[in-house]
């Protein structure tokens, strides 16, 4: 359901019903298995869905790459939006729903002056000019790589399990620096020459790593990890970032937030993502897509944080809000019990668009005036 409470006056109504727009990339999981299958199968306004088929991404927004449709006219709705007479043709984010079965790509987004430049020179490969701070808030348990570790971290993994990466990055200077070097410079240069690294070395190197492995009766957690990153990416480079990037699993409801140039990776399982309206990714692993390792290396932001995981911040017992520090959006999850026999959802933001999404039971929606439907899953 798509909220425009502003225009209330003029339409006579303040929110609509909106399809979204699915995508079918590789890393999506198979039919049924899909919540974005189930979403859309449940409209039954999306055509024939294939239990075969993979089923990744649905998008809700105004985003020229996967527009959402107004279900009452059929038209798009920045159609629908400039016709209502809205003060604007676009909404200033776009709303997903993952289904992961498969790792993503190692990548990360511009910040909007790098936007601008990659959009000018390379407009083919960079359609907009706009920034895509995003965050992801898990709908089941969810795995994602997040920015980098400490070098003493990479140390630990390195000298335990990586015998053969630390061959390709030079032998134990390597090892030396990251455990008397602290600084970001360290893990520039380590990640700069892993990412030129001729890929039949890497390919060799990572198989001869991965049939040890494949020897320990007893793998630890973090072979686990490497185990199935190399299951669906056999060969690749991204399968030797697991050795740099934070592991993180989500609980339903936790999030992260992905600001300019922090590298990431998502792994398995639903979320929920809200970004800025953009498209723009820069990849250098773990994907058949176009990769930019050099732009990729040259804009990542190198230090060493750990992992801010949000829990949201407690509206009332039934709402909580995920605060970013960017403009574009805020996301609200909300969750009523049964008892429950009347809800009013918190909107501080009602001058402003919103999009509601129904994902588990029923309810009916009333805008307090002329205009009720009933949600259900």
């Amino acid at each position: 359901f798509f909220f425009f409470d502003q225009l209330q006056d003029k339409m006579n109504k303040s929110f609509t019903i909106l399809r979204g727009h699915h995508n079918q990339y590789q890393w999506g999981r198979v039919g049924s298995e899909s919540l974005v299958y189930h979403i859309q199968n449940v409209s039954g306004k999306v055509g024939e869905l294939k239990q075969e088929e993979r089923y990744s991404e649905l998008w809700m927004g105004t985003h020229p790459n996967g527009p959402s449709i107004v279900d009452e006219s059929g038209d798009s709705l920045s159609k629908f939006l400039q016709e209502s007479g809205a003060p604007f043709d676009k909404l200033p984010f776009l709303f997903k729903v993952l289904s992961i079965d498969k790792p993503l790509s190692i990548q990360a987004h511009p910040d909007k002056k790098l936007a601008e430049e990659l959009h000018k020179n390379s407009p083919h490969i960079y359609k907009d000019d706009n920034h895509k701070p995003e965050m992801a808030c898990a709908l089941t348990p969810f795995e994602a790589l997040c920015g980098f570790r400490k070098n003493s971290d990479i140390h630990s993994l390195l000298s335990a399990f990586g015998a053969e990466l630390v061959e390709l990055l030079g032998g134990n200077s390597i090892l030396k620096q990251l455990q008397t070097d602290n600084g970001e410079e360290t893990l520039k240069n380590i990640f700069a020459t892993l990412m030129e690294l001729d890929d039949k070395l890497v390919s060799e190197k990572e198989n001869q790593m991965m049939e040890r492995i494949t020897l320990n009766e007893k793998p630890s957690d973090f072979e686990n990890l490497l185990k199935y990153v190399h299951s669906h990416f056999p060969g690749d480079v991204g399968v030797f970032c697991v050795f740099l990037l934070n592991y993180i699993k989500l609980q339903p409801g936790q999030a992260i937030f992905l600001g300019p140039n922090l590298p990431h990776a998502y792994l398995s399982g639903n979320c929920i993502e809200c970004m800025a309206c953009s498209d723009n990714v820069v990849r250098a692993g773990l994907t058949p897509k176009l990769r930019d390792a050099n732009t990729l290396c040259n804009m990542l932001e190198y230090n060493q944080s750990p992992v801010d995981v949000l829990t949201g911040n407690i509206i009332d017992e039934y709402c909580s809000s995920y605060s970013v520090p960017v403009n574009e959006f805020i996301l609200y999850r909300v969750s009523i019990n049964d008892s429950l026999k009347k809800y009013s959802m918190p909107r501080p933001e009602n001058d402003y668009p919103a999009i509601l999404l129904t994902l588990k039971g029923k309810a009916t929606l009333s805008n307090g005036d002329n205009q009720t439907v009933n949600l259900k899953e």
